[in-house]
């Protein structure tokens, strides 16, 4: 029934967009039903004429047109061109800052690209809309989470908890806050708490378990997911890397490389394989995917210091220093990228550089054994300059 209607609907924007070719609202909704049809071919051919009618405006015709900087940023987000639609769509919201839908897919790429103070930025100014829009408020608590902004997350959930305390959302991004702080077996605990276990819950469970390594019920709750979604990337990511952490590596690589070969643009399989390689100082092969990681989302502080750990590990240590300090000053509080630079900076000789990292990160966690040995390095060093 629902196919029929949107078969309806393509015909009848065919035989308007034939009287009126350039019409981009007909062909932004043609590309639409043509998507909800799986009509591949038809969406594609309709987005390129719509981008490529669009580019041929004059930018200031397009930039004082409120309408039509929406449909092209929309337009540029399907085709995935991503610079092209937030430029449009950052035109957009500043003179309708009240289109919601907009600034969610604004937020969408700000997230792809790793760039979460900017996805955070965006959401804040809806800061009015938060208290009784729960789904709005749970991503802003997911975005404050993944930018390591946990007690904004546990301020946001307070305020929200009179309300929305019994609402299975808040539930599970309570659970997720628990988790990020470490917290793992209250976190799964917390999950019990949700009164309908949807698929969303399972997934969570399972990857909990995971960082809790408790397999077996990850596996349980993988199984579960696969009967539903049996060709998920994400849910099979999460399969191999069960396999990896219970030390059947090569079945892992295995699907991982399946995953990456029907998915090519799967971010967290190309992830995992490549810290799988570097892991097993195959930094050589785990390069070029990092590279791609690395073009599609250059803002991201873990593609970033993944980036310049294999630079450094194939002898690349100039750009590894640049890969490394862009990552740090995106994320400065992040040990793993200053106990990256400390290495470099040691081998490049900059010791002093070297020094004042690891006294930074020995007043947080003074009793450090390999910071301290570290250290001693470093003031060997200096001894013999």
């Amino acid at each position: 029934m629902r196919e029929n209607r949107f078969e309806e609907a393509k015909s009848v924007l065919q035989k308007t967009l034939a009287l009126t070719p350039n019409d981009p609202i007909g062909q932004l909704l043609l590309s639409w039903v043509a998507s909800n049809l799986k009509d591949d071919a038809l969406t594609e051919k309709t987005l390129s004429e719509l981008v490529n009618n669009l580019s041929l405006l004059d930018s200031e015709a397009l930039s004082n047109n409120e309408e039509l900087l929406y449909i092209d940023g929309m337009a540029n987000y399907a085709s995935n061109n991503m610079e092209a639609a937030k430029n449009s769509l950052n035109q957009y919201l500043f003179k309708r800052p009240g289109n919601t839908q907009a600034a969610n897919i604004l937020v969408d790429i700000y997230k792809a690209e790793g760039n979460y103070t900017g996805a955070i930025g965006i959401l804040e100014n809806y800061e009015s809309n938060v208290d009784t829009d729960l789904p709005m408020a749970m991503r802003l608590c997911d975005l404050y989470i993944s930018a390591n902004l946990n007690h904004k997350c546990a301020w946001l959930l307070t305020r929200l908890e009179p309300i929305y305390k019994n609402e299975d959302s808040y539930i599970e991004m309570s659970a997720r806050l628990l988790a990020a702080r470490g917290k793992l077996d209250m976190a799964l605990g917390k999950l019990e708490e949700i009164n309908i276990t949807s698929l969303s819950t399972v997934l969570q469970k399972a990857i909990l378990s995971i960082r809790a390594e408790k397999y077996e019920e990850a596996n349980t709750h993988i199984e579960a997911l696969l009967v539903e979604y049996p060709n998920s990337p994400g849910v099979l990511n999460l399969k191999a890397t069960v396999l990896l952490k219970t030390g059947r590596e090569k079945d892992a690589e295995a699907l991982f490389k399946k995953i990456i070969r029907e998915n090519p643009t799967h971010f967290e399989s190309k992830f995992n394989l490549a810290r799988k390689y570097f892991g097993e100082q195959r930094a050589t092969e785990a390069l070029p995917i990092v590279e791609s990681l690395y073009a599609s989302r250059p803002g991201s502080v873990e593609v970033l210091t993944l980036y310049g750990r294999v630079l450094k590990r194939v002898g690349k240590s100039e750009q590894a220093m640049d890969i490394l300090q862009n990552a740090s000053s995106r994320a400065p509080r992040n040990i793993e990228i200053k106990e990256a630079l400390i290495d470099l900076y040691i081998a490049d000789g900059n010791n002093e550089r070297a020094l004042s990292i690891i006294n930074t990160l020995l007043k947080d966690d003074f009793l450090n054994a390999r910071y301290m040995y570290k250290r001693g390095l470093i003031y060997a060093n200096l001894e013999q300059t």
